[in-house]
């Protein structure tokens, strides 16, 4: 269960905030609003729920940026009242979807505003509870999911350039580009050790030049646990961010 939650907005929303800040000192203040009641709207439409930095797990009791993806103010002077997560279950599957309130202006003078807006979150989760996090959207829509555990996340990158067999070893880590027969690939064969697992890897072009960010996770486990015989681990490279 989410153990903590603080709301960030993202730069998508500032636009809108500052709008309305505007009004409420000036457009706003007419006779209208807010002396006249205003709307209060529960449960607003959500588009998506999902971790900004996706992956196939989440640790348990780290704070993890959780992205609220389009939903609507409606007016530029709506305020939101209330954001967060509140437990759900679709189908059998228990997880947790997005909760937003806004308060909407009855004023005439406030000007429409029906672009979409994103919002983060940085919750935490504890061990209680389903070992999978699963995040639906207001619509019961399954939008991320991932395995909860506990440890500790690393983060390595390198670049590639154009091979003729279309792949390349950097340490312990093999990479495929999308050159070769099938898509990129990051590989770690029979190198890692029984506590250690490939969590995501994305790649950015550059030129001719291909960057390759990815992450692991090292669980916390009794070290007798991860002594056994190192294994093979791989996983799709997506595309990410420039």
């Amino acid at each position: 269960m989410p153990r903590s939650a603080t709301s960030i907005l993202s730069e998508s929303v500032w636009p809108a905030l500052a709008a309305a800040a505007l009004c409420a000192l000036a457009a706003c203040t007419g006779s209208e609003w807010p002396s006249r009641p205003a709307v209060v709207v529960n449960d607003v439409a959500v588009d998506s729920l999902k971790r900004a930095f996706g992956g196939r797990y989440a640790l348990i009791d780290t704070a993890i940026p959780l992205r609220i993806a389009g939903f609507r103010k409606g007016y530029a002077c709506s305020r939101i009242l209330e954001i967060g997560l509140v437990k759900t279950s679709v189908a059998g599957l228990a997880g947790y979807r997005p909760k937003l309130s806004l308060q909407l202006p009855e004023g005439a003078d406030c000007a429409l505003d029906s672009a979409k807006r994103d919002s983060v979150l940085q919750v935490a989760f504890d061990a209680r509870g389903d070992s999978v996090l699963r995040l639906f959207n207001t619509g019961s829509e399954l939008t991320d999911s991932a395995i909860l555990a506990r440890g500790l996340i690393s983060a390595d990158s390198f670049d590639y350039v154009p091979m003729p067999l279309g792949f390349i070893n950097r340490g312990r880590w093999f990479y495929r580009d999308s050159s070769a027969q099938a898509g990129r690939l990051l590989a770690a064969p029979d190198s890692l050790s029984a506590c250690e697992a490939i969590n995501h890897a994305e790649f950015s072009k550059h030129g001719d030049t291909t960057k390759v960010r990815f992450t692991w996770v090292t669980f916390e486990r009794p070290a007798s646990e991860c002594a056994g015989p190192k294994h093979l681990d791989s996983i799709a490279v997506i595309r990410g961010g420039d």
